[in-house]
């Protein structure tokens, strides 16, 4: 049987680890795409794709490691399937 003062000691520690767990905020690193990134948004927003697409594959070649180049090449190419079949 576990005596008085040791389950208060191991509540206590139970409660302050979750205490810890729950009180710290978790924290992503900052993201900060590259200035050709803007570029290639604000040109799928206005409506022309084709650059867009352009500019998304030459960031690919700049940056083949980073993600975003091959993410703007893929939203490009939808939003020019969703004009050209009228859903946009």
């Amino acid at each position: 049987m576990i005596s008085v003062r040791a389950f208060s000691t191991i509540t206590a520690v139970l409660v302050l680890c979750a205490t810890e767990f729950l009180a710290a905020e978790p924290r992503a690193p900052k993201l900060s795409p590259p200035p050709a990134a803007y570029a290639v948004v604000e040109e799928i927003y206005s409506g022309d794709a084709e650059s867009a697409i352009d500019d998304a594959r030459r960031m690919q070649q700049e940056q083949p490691e980073h993600p975003l180049g091959y993410l703007l090449e893929a939203r490009s190419a939808l939003v020019e399937d969703l004009v050209h079949f009228g859903r946009l």
